[in-house]
């Protein structure tokens, strides 16, 4: 894949409707789940000197968590398009069902160590969290387990490291500063809390797959191209 961010929107326009319907199926109720939680947890947890720290780690838990875990269906969605795979939307639903708990398992153990890692240092935190980010990638794209992916995607992680730090944080600040405007936009108008959810779901189930579609594109490139420099010296080790 040459240039994944062109790939990307070229999938995104001609499957629009399958995009749409994996969002709506599989993102907004996990979403819609995501934002009682963090607002019930927000509203019992105590304040520590004064501010929402406690909270807000159980919040950062949670961000993470879904952000490993609901990427899986739009990445086994793209590369199945990518491959010419027929019923690439079945297979994608299909995929995540099967293998959902497997993944769930996982996004609960990264999540857990990356979160410690944010609270306790928190640059290594960001680290943590760009090298453990493409292990669900690969396991997908591979059709493998998960955990026996995680030697893989470390080192693709490694390899491309600032690239994939620089992708998933860049994309990270541009969401904050879109979700935080309609914030503003939305409490100039009125104080529900069902219009505040029902924007950012929105703005999720629009920005979400684009992200992912992307970050796809660019995983399926870097690995590409390693399988092709390991074959380049399998084959001059044999010469």
């Amino acid at each position: 894949m040459e240039k994944p961010i062109r790939e990307a929107f070229t999938l995104l326009s001609s499957r629009i409707e399958h995009i749409l319907l994996l969002g709506v199926t599989i993102l907004v109720p996990f979403l819609a789940m995501h934002a009682i939680i963090a607002n019930y947890i927000m509203a019992i947890t105590p304040t520590f000197f004064g501010t929402t720290i406690i909270a807000d780690i159980y919040n950062s838990f949670l961000t993470i968590f879904l952000l490993l875990f609901l990427q899986i269906p739009f990445i086994r969605y793209m590369f199945n398009e990518y491959q010419g795979n027929e019923g690439s939307l079945r297979n994608a639903y299909y995929y995540f069902f099967v293998n959902g708990f497997e993944f769930f398992v996982f996004a609960v153990v990264a999540s857990l160590i990356a979160t410690l890692g944010l609270v306790l240092f928190f640059i290594p935190g960001l680290i943590i969290i760009t090298l453990l980010y493409p292990i669900p990638f690969i396991a997908t794209m591979e059709n493998k387990s998960v955990w026996k992916s995680v030697k893989s995607g470390l080192r693709l992680g490694r390899k491309h490291f600032f690239k994939l730090f620089i992708l998933v944080f860049l994309f990270g600040l541009i969401e904050l500063f879109i979700s935080s405007g309609i914030t503003l936009l939305i409490y100039s108008l009125t104080t529900s809390f069902a219009a505040q959810l029902l924007a950012h779901m929105f703005l999720n189930l629009l920005f979400f797959p684009i992200i992912t579609l992307i970050i796809s594109g660019y995983i399926i490139k870097w690995r590409e191209e390693i399988y092709t420099i390991e074959k380049r010296e399998t084959e001059e080790g044999w010469t």
